[in-house]
């Protein structure tokens, strides 16, 4: 009888010889693409045309937003946005089927809504009211109904003459 070579190591009993690993080969270092394969990659990928993301998709995406600040102030947004906000909101028109003239409106639009509400000017043809000429010298200040101050307070309040 031949006796087998005993290892180092014991084995537990009931456990079973180790299989063999597939040995793995070794890491690559890591390498830039050659311009003939970027152009490659590039055709490829210009296939199949992508939507073109704007404003109003990347920011608000619910035209009822618009349509509510529409209805608060119309004037603030350009002629067109009403009703192709009013088709988004009713389901007439899909967001996906727009064409880009209609995307560059709802764009415009987002900028419309956010930015400030703007006062509006005063009409030119109101007549501001012009103020009475001070009186010169102070008795009249005294002798004007509407100021009434003793003598002795007049130069106190300077900014009355």
């Amino acid at each position: 009888m031949k006796s087998t070579p005993k290892s180092n190591v014991e084995a537990f009993p009931g456990s079973s010889a180790l299989i063999s690993l597939v040995p793995l080969r070794p890491l690559q270092a890591p390498r830039f693409p050659s311009f003939a394969e970027l152009v490659e990659i590039d055709r490829a990928g210009s296939v199949k045309p992508t939507k073109r993301e704007g404003l109003f998709s990347a920011l608000l995406t619910d035209p009822k937003i618009l349509l509510l600040d529409l209805l608060d102030d119309p004037d603030k947004y350009e002629e067109g946005v009403s009703a192709l906000v009013q088709d988004l909101v009713s389901g007439q028109k899909k967001l996906e089927s727009l064409s880009g003239h209609e995307m560059d409106l709802l764009d415009r639009s987002v900028l419309d809504f956010s930015a400030p509400k703007r006062n509006k000017p005063a009409p030119a043809h109101v007549k501001v009211p012009e103020h009475k000429a001070a009186p010169k010298d102070e008795q009249d200040i005294h002798d004007s109904p509407d100021i009434a101050l003793p003598p002795e307070m007049a130069n106190a309040y300077w900014w009355l003459k």
